[in-house]
This record gives C-alpha cells, sequence and structure tokens, in this order.
C-alpha cells in the first residue's frame, strides 16, 4: 500500500515538473522570437515619418513664392551740370567754300562755377562724316558762375572739294551723358548742341534758246523747240 502511494506522488512529482518546464520553456521561446520593443521609441519614429510626409505634402500644395523680377540694369544716380544751351539744335546750308557763324548762349543753372572747354564731337552716322578742321569754337575755355551765360561764336567753313550731301556733329560742352538701360552705340551727351549742313549746288540749268519773239495769228497755234542742259 506504501508502495503504491509513493509512486503515484513521484508521478505527480514528473507531471509538476514537465508541466513546469514547458510553461518556462514556452516562455524563453516566446521571449526570444518577440523581444521587449521599446513602444515610446518606436511611436515616437512613426510619427516623425509621418509628420515629415505632412510636411512635405503641406510644402507642395503651398503657391510658388512671387519672383520679383530684377531690374535690367541697376538704378543710376544722375548727377550732371545743369545748363541752359540755346539753340539746342541749328540747321543751315552752305555751299562747297562757303561759312557760316553763329552764336551759341550757355547759362549756368547750377548752383556753383563750371569750367567749360567746348569741343567737337563727330557723329558716327549720316552720309558724310564733318573734319573738326571745319569747325572753330570761341573762346576755347571759360568758367561760368552759378546763374551767370556765356556765348560762344561757332564758325564752319566749307572746304571747296567737299562732297555734296548732309553732315552733322555735336558741340559739347561738358561731358555728362544721359545713362541708357542698354549699351550705347555712342554717348549720349546732355550738354551739347547739334546742328547738321546741308552741303549742296544749286543746279547749272542752261535753256536754249531763251528769248522767242514771234507772231502768231488769233485762232492758230505754233510749236518751238526748247533744250534744258544740265551743267552740274
Amino acid at each position: 500500500m506504501k508502495k503504491e502511494e509513493a509512486k503515484t506522488k513521484a508521478k505527480a512529482l514528473v507531471v509538476l515538473g514537465a508541466f513546469l518546464l514547458s510553461v518556462f520553456s514556452v516562455a524563453a521561446v516566446a521571449g526570444q522570437a518577440a523581444p521587449p520593443q521599446p513602444v515610446l521609441h518606436f511611436g515616437a519614429i512613426v510619427v516623425g515619418l509621418e509628420a515629415g510626409v505632412a510636411g512635405q505634402a503641406s510644402q507642395s500644395l503651398q503657391p510658388a513664392p512671387e519672383v520679383t523680377p530684377e531690374q535690367s540694369i541697376e538704378e543710376q544716380q544722375v548727377d550732371y551740370k545743369i545748363l541752359q544751351i540755346s539753340p539746342k539744335h541749328e540747321w543751315f546750308e552752305l555751299k562747297p567754300g562757303g561759312e557760316k557763324e553763329f552764336t551759341v548762349k550757355v547759362k549756368n543753372k547750377d548752383e556753383e562755377a563750371v569750367s567749360i572747354s567746348p569741343r567737337i564731337e563727330v557723329q558716327p552716322f549720316g552720309e558724310y562724316f564733318v573734319e573738326e578742321e571745319w569747325i572753330t569754337l570761341e573762346p576755347g575755355r571759360a568758367e561760368i558762375k552759378a546763374g551767370d551765360e556765356q556765348e560762344y561764336t561757332v564758325t564752319v567753313k566749307i572746304p571747296e572739294d567737299a562732297e555734296i550731301g548732309h553732315y552733322s556733329a555735336q558741340v559739347v560742352f561738358t561731358n555728362d551723358t544721359m545713362p541708357t538701360p542698354y549699351p550705347a552705340p555712342f554717348p549720349m551727351y546732355v550738354n551739347s548742341l547739334m546742328f547738321s549742313v546741308h552741303v549742296w549746288e544749286p543746279p547749272k540749268i542752261v535753256v536754249q534758246p531763251q528769248h522767242i519773239h514771234d507772231r502768231v495769228e488769233a485762232g492758230q497755234s505754233q510749236e518751238y523747240e526748247i533744250q534744258f542742259e544740265n551743267k552740274g
């Protein structure tokens, strides 16, 4: 009887030990398969990724920033002498060998004295170019006080062998130029006088005969031959 009870207790202990061993084995396997996760950190990473995607989406939906167009050139500060020039333009006709003299009045409208040495600037356009030796300016140098006026005498002499045609030039009183938004082929002087000369010859036409003396009866007609010859 005692032997049977001992066997029964031994079996019970074996079963209990096997049960406990299986429990610990399952717990160990579960621990290896799924280690404890840093849930907080994992959640933060997910949130960070979602926030990044949302941020990108919000950026893609935002309207493009308005771009201010750049200026073609920087603003240029205009600082030049203020002179009142009269006349600003002059035009006349001369024959080869002819001469023309005219007066230019220059008034200093600035607040300080201005030293002026006028010169001739030949224009890089037109039919023919003016030679500087054709033109004289007097006085060659003068200082005009603020509010004062100075007269200049311009003399133009056309040589005998000058070509028939149009000539132009500038009388420049200061080196101040007009700013332009693009490169100019030649400077645009602010304080200057533009003049043009048409060198020409009057036509030389010979008419033959120069006089006709005849009598034509009433109701009749008469034909005459007249010749024109261009000697020019």
